[in-house]
């Protein structure tokens, strides 16, 4: 896919509703760590995707997360995609994953 279509996809996720509340995990396999928390808003930022989440923000305050959110740059290989009921995105030749619960 090519970048404006990765672009929107994301967009599409941004604007759902239905997405806020629910499970995000952020595996980190090159620093061992798994961030989860629960989306309070996914939003586009220039040219990068901004996934917020008050447990994840909380984490990071007490030095138990790399950062306050999950953002990543949209790239062409970056294409969320949907399994079953998760949608996933691997950042950097599977070393980190985004995975997101939609039920």
């Amino acid at each position: 896919m090519n970048i404006d279509g990765v672009r929107q996809a994301w967009q599409k996720l941004a604007d759902r509703a239905d997405l806020i509340g629910k499970e995000v995990i952020f595996e980190n396999r090159i620093g061992d760590c798994v961030d989860r928390g629960t989306i309070s808003r996914i939003r586009i930022d220039g040219d990068h995707v901004v996934i917020e989440s008050p447990e994840i923000a909380a984490a990071h305050i007490a030095g138990n997360a790399w950062a306050p959110n999950i953002r990543f740059k949209i790239e062409e290989d970056r294409t969320p995609d949907l399994i079953g009921d998760t949608i996933f995105c691997d950042l950097d030749d599977n070393y980190r994953q985004i995975q997101i619960r939609t039920i």
